[in-house]
């Protein structure tokens, strides 16, 4: 699987030093300029071509341009009206060494690179606004080292994070997501996407899930959930307005650590993972300190009624206070056949009500 997803993908970072550069500069006075001195930070002098918005930049930027946007605070939605192409992306990041953030109450989403492909989204701040970021029917983005802190909009559901719907190749890399009020990163009826190396903190829901999904990969991330619970997997029960059953296969999640989720008090114990998918692989992960199971294998309702074909090992189950795995029964409408648990370390696990 992770071959399908990394060879699959042709948007490897161009080299930028040979690509047409523009500047997002707030502090200038005039809309655009093409003299821009880009060490003193005015249209006077330079021979750069310099915007005052995100907005009208990312209408003017088309394939292998590279927009470096300048220190500062931006109010505005960043939105790209163009895609790159293979070889030639469009690349939206900040200036080196210099710290931009994108922020406002009215941002629902801050970042939306819906429709179009080859972008890369890197080092911005993405904080206090509504809802994070869309890629819907997106495909070959890469986002990457970016801080998305504090989403704000407690009925965006799963569009409240980081929402990738119906998209494909994508790659999210590096970054840290906190503080949200439903889901951090949500893959709906989205196939071969790599979440890789990234710091997930806090979520009241949860901190990821992949839902109806096929081959995707997630991999050497770290989880913390002092709210809720931390991933989840099963199939799509009207969720986006998708209903796919049988549907969410041949994902792997590996080489990832789990480090906490919280008592829930009276109600079903928040998990690592909870589970329902099939001919999936969950491998060389390490889950401890979890108040609820590290992996729950559930089955419910009709969006987690069929978990089937997985492998799981080389696992460590370490310190849980409910279970390491939890295995549910279901009904006899649920299926649940032929998962394999193989080589696991299960150690100082101990029940608590």
């Amino acid at each position: 699987v992770s071959a399908i997803v990394l060879d699959s993908q042709n948007n490897n970072d161009a080299n930028t030093s040979q690509q047409d550069t523009i500047y997002v500069d707030n502090k200038i006075e005039q809309p655009v300029c093409d003299n821009y001195a880009i060490e003193l930070r005015r249209c006077s002098g330079g021979a750069a071509t310099a915007f005052r918005s995100l907005s009208d930049a990312a209408n003017s930027a088309d394939a292998g341009k590279t927009v470096l946007i300048r220190q500062g605070v931006y109010e505005q939605a960043l939105v790209p009206s163009h895609s790159g192409i293979p070889g030639k992306p469009i690349i939206f990041k900040n200036y080196p060494a210099e710290e931009v953030t994108i922020t406002g109450l009215l941002l629902k989403p801050a970042v939306d690179i819906s429709g179009h492909k080859y972008i890369v989204i890197e080092g911005l701040n993405i904080s206090n606004v509504m809802r994070w970021m869309y890629l819907r029917e997106a495909h070959y983005n890469i986002i990457k080292n970016n801080k998305f802190y504090k989403a704000l909009d407690g009925d965006g559901g799963s569009k409240t994070g980081l929402y990738i719907a119906s998209s494909s190749y994508n790659k999210v890399l590096h970054n840290s997501f906190e503080d949200n009020p439903s889901d951090s990163l949500s893959i709906v009826n989205s196939d071969r996407n790599l979440i890789d190396g990234n710091s997930f903190r806090k979520a009241e829901h949860s901190l990821w899930a992949i839902r109806c999904g096929n081959y995707n990969v997630i991999r050497g991330n770290n989880f913390h959930n002092s709210e809720q619970k931390i991933g989840e997997v099963y199939d799509c029960d009207g969720q986006s307005g998708v209903n796919k059953y049988d549907a969410t296969k041949y994902n792997i999640i590996e080489n990832n650590d789990f480090t906490f989720v919280p008592s829930s008090g009276n109600h079903s114990a928040y998990s690592g993972i909870q589970f329902a998918g099939q001919n999936s692989i969950i491998r060389h992960n390490r889950f401890h300190d979890t108040v609820g199971p590290g992996l729950r294998m559930a089955l419910y309702g009709d969006e987690a009624a069929i978990n089937a074909e997985n492998r799981i090992y080389n696992n460590v189950f370490y310190g849980t206070h409910f279970a390491g795995v939890d295995i549910n029964t279901g009904n006899r409408e649920h299926i649940m056949y032929d998962n394999v648990f193989k080589n696991n370390i299960f150690m100082k696990s101990k029940f608590v009500a």
